[in-house]
Formats: structure tokens, C-alpha cells, sequence
């Protein structure tokens, strides 16, 4: 009763108690029983593991506006307003943390300083987001927000956001432009097939009170434009942004096509982009300029294949190979396979992998083998029996580096011997 009375509070306090008997959980979780013997060292011994994963939603992900009408009228939106709880720390709902910390007192929000066992998730009240307008069906002008400013049209090839390899790195792309924000507005044109947009904004605000203003800033400007086309299969945008008496006045322009071409079994879209920048102040010495090209193909049983290519006016040329088969739908039923190769930093750098497995019946046996230029060789093979409901029984080798040893460098590391029971929900 007491639980209820908490949870009744809350909807009270939020003022949902009318849609109680909505109010979605959702838990999943696992827990495992692993024994490991270390082929090198001869160790051996348990390991036990479990987590659960709890989200509470009070209020689901909505957005509400004000309702289209005939002719000139102002329209407002809010968008993605939510009520919700999660416990996974890699969610994509953000956690509001509260904490005690010696020197600053009490902390809300994500904080460094905060250590973590004084860290409390709590429920997320996501506000929503603003976008206000005055419009005529296809024409708008644009109150709030400001203009962003943010165009990329190059994605970056070698991006190991997981820092698991030593020949690839997390790269991004040199030309993520994120332009101060500034205050302004937008003027656009939406058509079915056809996008355009100008907008305008000012490096700062006007004068509101008695102070005399000498900082300079009140005469930058950022200018720019958008336009996009879409029709018979091809997409095209680009974009432009000047900046005016800044600091350094940024010259940017970007521009990326591709075209998806629909040939029965498979789709396959290539693409390329470009992007390129200039100052006065000379940073990019005095420009810089990165494309990236590529091809995708998707087959209608989950298959998939790529190529993607990058270069910039330092050199640096980046180009990686992915090949995928679906283990469910595949071209051959039971078999799953991914194949990955990469070159990098104008292939001084290389990585080669490839994963497989095969599932008879109950039975999934697996293997990998990873190798790049730095001599690092990963590999594994195992099998993986899912004969008991919401379990999943593995039996594994795994050796993580077998070129080096912890004891000597020059003995192959023979990796480690796991047999694992895990149970599911």
C-alpha cells in the first residue's frame, strides 16, 4: 500500500492520476555464471555478472502545436515533452543527478566533480522544445529558435567511438561547423520536392539598458543559406554561411547527392559530399576543404555491403570496406557474417576483421579473427547453446592479443578458456 501511495503521489503531482492504468514498465535484465581459465597464467576461477534495465513511463514522448490554419497565422510547437525513469546509464534518456560534493555543496545535473557514489538517478521531466512561426502554407519565417548554423556534409570513415583498436581512432570530420549561437531568424520555402532557406542573425544583442557598449560584437554578422531538392530518387543540399566584421570572418560551404537506385533484390545508393572553409585570419591557411564518396547497398534479406572513402586538402585519405550477412535472412539460411577492412591516415594505418557463425538447430558455433597493421592479432571461436528456454549456454576461447604477454613480449598470448550459463528476460 505504501508503494502504491508513493506512485499515486507522483502521478498526482504530475497530474496524470486520470491515465494511472497507463503508465507503461518496461524491465528486461540478465545474469550469468561464468568459469575462465587462462591459458598463459593457468588461473582459473568464477565470475558472476547481472544487471537489469527498469524504465517507468509516466508520460510517453509527445509533441503538441497549435493547429494549422488558412492564410497567415502563427504557429508554435512542443516537441518531445516526456515524463520518463531509465536506469541505463547509456540510455538515451538523460539521467537529472543530484549529489554532494565537499567544495561545491549540493550539485544537480551531470557534474565531474560529483563522485559516484553520491550520484542518484531521479525522473526525467524532458522539456519540450520550442519552434515558433508565422506562416503561409509553403512560406515561413522562423521566430525561434535562432539559426544553428551547423552544416556538415562529410561524414568521417574512421571512427572507433569505443577506443577498442589501435590502428582505427574516433575521428570526426574537420569541418563540423558550430557557429556560435546567435540571436536571428529564418525565411523559408517548403515544397514537396523543393527546400530553400535564408536566414540572417546578429553576434549580439542590442543595447537594453544604460551601459555603453564599445565591444565590437555588435557589429558581427552571420549570414547564410540552405537548399535542398529531392525528386525521382536523387537528394541534393547544400549550404552556405558568411560571417561579417567577426573575429575571423568565416567563409563555409558545403554541398553533398546521392541517388538510390531501386534494382529489385538490392538497393544501392551512392552518395558524395564536400565541405569547405576560408577565414580572413588565414586558420585554414587559408582554406580547407574535406569530400567523402561512398556506395550502400541494402538487399531485401538484410544483407548489406558498403564502400566509403575520405580525403582532405592535408592528405589524409581514409577508405573502409564492410560486407554483412544476416544470420536470419541471409543469402545462406543459419549463416551470419560480418567482414570489415579499413585502411587509414592514407593506410599507414590498416585493420582487417572478420566474424562468422552458424546456427544448427540449438547449436550456433562462432569464430573471429582481427589483425591490423600494428602487428595486433585478436581471435576467438566458440559455440553458443540456446536449448533451454531464456538461457544461453557458451563455451568460448578468447585471446585478446596474440602477439604480446604480459609475462614476455615476445611469447604469444594463448587467451583464456570460458564456459558460461546465462539466463535472460
Amino acid at each position: 500500500m505504501k508503494k502504491l501511495a508513493l506512485l499515486a503521489a507522483i502521478l498526482l503531482m504530475f497530474g496524470l492520476t486520470a491515465g494511472f492504468a497507463e503508465v507503461g514498465v518496461d524491465i528486461s535484465g540478465e545474469a550469468s555464471a561464468t568459469f575462465g581459465f587462462n591459458l598463459e597464467t593457468q588461473a582459473a576461477g568464477f565470475e558472476n555478472d547481472g544487471s537489469v534495465d527498469v524504465i517507468f513511463t509516466f508520460v510517453e514522448e509527445q509533441t503538441i502545436d497549435s493547429g494549422t490554419m488558412d492564410g497567415w497565422y502563427g504557429w508554435i510547437e512542443f516537441a518531445d515533452f516526456s515524463v520518463i525513469y531509465d536506469n541505463d546509464d547509456d540510455s538515451d534518456y538523460y539521467h537529472q543527478i543530484v549529489g554532494w560534493d565537499d567544495d561545491l555543496g549540493l550539485v544537480d545535473d551531470v557534474y565531474e566533480a560529483v563522485t559516484e557514489s553520491v550520484l542518484e538517478k531521479g525522473i526525467l521531466i524532458s522539456e519540450p522544445d520550442i519552434t515558433a512561426k508565422i506562416t503561409n502554407g509553403a512560406i515561413y519565417i522562423v521566430l525561434y529558435e535562432a539559426p544553428s548554423f551547423e552544416p556538415d556534409h562529410v561524414e568521417s570513415v574512421e571512427d572507433d567511438e569505443d577506443d577498442d583498436y589501435v590502428a582505427e581512432d574516433d575521428e570526426q570530420s574537420n569541418l563540423e561547423e558550430d557557429f556560435v549561437e546567435h540571436g536571428g531568424i529564418t525565411i523559408g520555402y517548403d515544397a514537396e520536392a523543393f527546400d530553400v532557406e535564408v536566414y540572417i542573425a546578429s553576434g549580439d544583442g542590442y543595447n537594453t539598458d544604460d551601459t555603453i557598449l564599445t565591444d565590437e560584437s555588435n557589429d558581427q554578422w552571420l549570414i547564410g543559406a540552405m537548399v535542398s531538392v529531392s525528386a525521382a530518387g536523387a537528394e541534393l543540399s547544400a549550404d552556405v554561411v558568411k560571417g561579417l566584421n567577426m573575429e575571423d570572418d568565416v567563409l563555409f560551404f558545403g554541398a553533398d547527392a546521392s541517388y538510390t537506385l531501386d534494382a529489385g533484390m538490392v538497393s544501392v545508393v551512392p552518395y558524395v559530399g564536400i565541405d569547405y572553409a576560408s577565414d580572413t585570419a588565414g586558420a585554414w591557411d587559408p582554406a580547407y576543404w574535406e569530400m567523402a564518396a561512398g556506395l550502400d547497398a541494402t538487399f531485401t534479406n538484410d544483407d548489406e555491403a558498403g564502400v566509403h572513402f575520405y580525403y582532405d586538402e592535408l592528405g589524409d585519405m581514409d577508405l573502409e570496406i564492410t560486407v554483412t550477412e544476416d544470420s536470419e535472412a541471409g543469402f545462406v539460411p543459419g549463416l551470419g557474417a560480418e567482414i570489415v577492412f579499413g585502411g587509414y591516415e592514407s593506410f599507414a594505418d590498416y585493420r582487417f576483421a572478420v566474424d562468422v557463425s552458424y546456427m544448427i538447430g540449438d547449436v550456433e558455433p562462432f569464430a573471429g579473427f582481427d589483425y591490423d597493421s600494428f602487428g595486433n592479432i585478436m581471435a576467438n571461436a566458440g559455440v553458443n547453446w540456446t536449448g533451454l528456454p531464456n538461457t544461453t549456454v557458451t563455451v568460448e576461447w578468447d585471446a585478446p592479443d596474440l602477439d604480446k604477454s604480459d609475462t614476455d613480449p615476445w611469447m604469444p598470448d594463448t587467451g583464456f578458456i570460458e564456459v558460461s550459463a546465462e539466463v535472460a528476460m
